[in-house]
């Protein structure tokens, strides 16, 4: 059995069980939590950078990077072409690479904010970064991704989805109102993939 390393709060991990749950592995792949804020062992023996998700073949290879850990489930699933539905290859990457920048932002933002006084903060900093985000939703509000969903999400728009997710689990919906297409994307998604609420961020 693959074993796969996750948060219950990081965005990307939930990438990775989204996608264990869409290509039905959850029989195949054993999900264990980690600290990945701290020194894990179980973690860092894994992954020198102690990131997750992190994925253990059966025959001990490592995978980590969570668009190498989804890219490796669909092939492993015989799903390849399911990847990048409704949009070719270079531009379903690009759409991943928008989502995990999108995480990337909101992540930055909040840890300045987490981790120093408002006196002490970089009001730049999470400035640049909030900017990034709304330039992001902006972005997708004009040019959304596919909104067909069957018979399984494509890599990008699972990716897309819990970039989504995660900004509503750190700042609530109030993005949505300036987004109403991209909101109701969002709507769509969690009505097609029911492991879209089982998996929303845990503290």
């Amino acid at each position: 059995m693959m074993k796969l390393l996750i948060s219950l709060t990081s965005p990307y991990a939930r990438s990775a069980r989204l996608a264990v749950a869409a290509l039905e592995l959850e029989t195949q792949v054993d999900m264990q939590t980690v600290n990945h804020r701290g020194f894990d062992d179980a973690l860092l023996s894994q992954n020198p950078l102690g990131k997750v998700p992190t994925l253990t073949l059966e025959d001990g290879t490592v995978l980590f990077d969570s668009r190498v850990v989804v890219d490796y489930l669909y092939a492993f699933q015989g799903k390849s072409e399911y990847l990048f539905r409704g949009a070719d290859r270079f531009q379903g990457q690009t759409n991943m690479a928008l989502a995990t920048g999108l995480m990337d932002c909101t992540i930055a933002a909040a840890v300045e904010k987490r981790n120093h006084e408002d006196a002490c903060q970089n009001v730049q900093w999470i400035e640049r970064q909030e900017g990034k985000v709304m330039r992001a939703l902006a972005y997708l509000e004009q040019t959304p991704l596919s909104s067909d969903f069957a018979p399984l999400p494509s890599a990008d728009q699972i990716f897309m989805a819990s970039a989504l997710g995660y900004l509503d689990f750190m700042i609530g919906d109030s993005w949505k109102a300036g987004h109403p297409v991209l909101a109701k994307w969002l709507q769509d998604f969690a009505k097609s993939v029911p492991a879209f609420e089982l998996t929303v961020p845990q503290l």
